[in-house]
């Protein structure tokens, strides 16, 4: 599985790269990514998370992003979520996943469809 799989045709999502230690969601299903480069004015319909668990399983959430909170001092800010919900795992690295060249350092990632 690969980010494109889970977009709709016309859908664009941001894509970002976690290890998990900023990334929280409560049961109701809400929650945050943490801090991110980003522009606030773009907009996307979705966000997926790749969540880096070991070396070849990684789990794949997708939510509905709600709104970002302020920048922090390196300038970076909060994506606020709901509807969090884990849609599978997989075994395919952050770079074949986002479709993104080997070698860029990058942690997030528009996709369009």
């Amino acid at each position: 599985m690969n980010a494109r799989d889970i977009l709709r045709k016309g859908e664009l999502a941001l894509i970002v790269f976690t290890d998990g230690r900023h990334f929280h969601k409560d049961v109701n299903g809400g929650g945050s990514t943490g801090y991110w480069v980003l522009d606030p004015k773009r907009k996307y319909d979705k966000v997926i998370v790749y969540h880096r668990r070991e070396k070849e399983k990684n789990d794949i959430y997708v939510a509905t992003p709600t709104g970002l909170k302020g920048a922090n001092r390196a300038g970076k800010y909060m994506i606020e979520l709901k509807g969090i919900s884990c849609i599978g795992t997989t075994d395919a690295n952050w770079y074949e996943f986002a479709e993104l060249k080997m070698g860029a350092q990058s942690p997030i990632r528009y996709l369009e469809n």
